[in-house]
């Protein structure tokens, strides 16, 4: 684990932090992935998953914590070489980013309160319900594409956390989430419950631009490498059951 820093990196910092072989990993909030714990320092799955990368590819990662909607844009504009998020590998990204091979499988699902529990238990029992989704997410991808058919009355927030907050309130009916994080809300809210099998499946890698071919390939060598080892099945059990 390592103490939080919160960067404001400039052109000319990233620049520098390259020079010297360094690595700029944007990341989220979205625990067990990646979180500030009690102590203050970033902690979770893919930062342990990543520190790990990192050492074994003799380059340190600088982590850059930043709100979900911002990290693609980050990628973008260059303020970041690489993220690591929890983000869901799909058609439509490969399109435009290069993804480290899967480091681990997951999917989405619908998350309600418990005393709801009777009244749903498919995707067509939410035709017409208030659904919250994060901003830019696969959930609001999932949401928006089935707009028409199920009338989804979506709601979108920033983070995960306030799609939970507002289901906790009553402002919404349902939450479309990743599942294994899902799990993590259901452990802190016994009010919670997972209404449905997990749906659209995928797996989960690292994020670069399309022109960092090198790079990718030597992460996915490490992937590999920690996959034979059981490095990363013991990151799951740690973290993720």
């Amino acid at each position: 684990m390592i103490k939080i820093v919160f960067l404001i990196l400039s052109a000319s910092l990233l620049i520098n932090a390259q020079s010297k072989n360094t690595i700029v990993v944007g990341t989220g909030f979205y625990p067990p992935f990646t979180f500030i714990n009690e102590i203050g320092e970033l902690d979770g799955f893919e930062i342990e998953l990543g520190n790990e990368i990192s050492k074994k590819l003799g380059k340190p990662f600088i982590w850059k914590q930043l709100p979900f909607k911002e990290l693609f844009q980050s990628l973008e504009k260059g303020n970041v070489d690489l993220i690591i998020g929890a983000i869901h590998i799909t058609e439509e990204r490969q399109k435009k980013y290069l993804f480290s091979i899967p480091y681990t499988n997951t999917g989405l699902v619908f998350i309600i309160s418990k005393k709801n529990r009777d009244e749903f238990y498919n995707t067509e029992d939410f035709k017409g319900k208030r659904i919250a989704a994060k901003a830019k997410s696969t959930g609001y991808a999932y949401l928006d594409v089935n707009r028409v058919n199920y009338n989804f009355l979506i709601n979108e927030f920033p983070e995960t956390e306030d799609c939970f907050k507002a289901l906790e309130r009553g402002e919404v009916d349902a939450v479309v989430s990743d599942y294994l994080s899902s799990r993590l809300y259901l452990k802190a809210k016994d009010s919670f419950a997972i209404a449905t099998a997990p749906f659209n499946l995928t797996g989960i890698g690292i994020v670069s631009t399309k022109n960092n071919i090198k790079l990718m390939k030597e992460i996915n060598e490490v992937i590999q490498s920690l996959n034979l080892n059981s490095y990363i099945k013991n990151l799951y059990i740690k973290w993720l059951l």
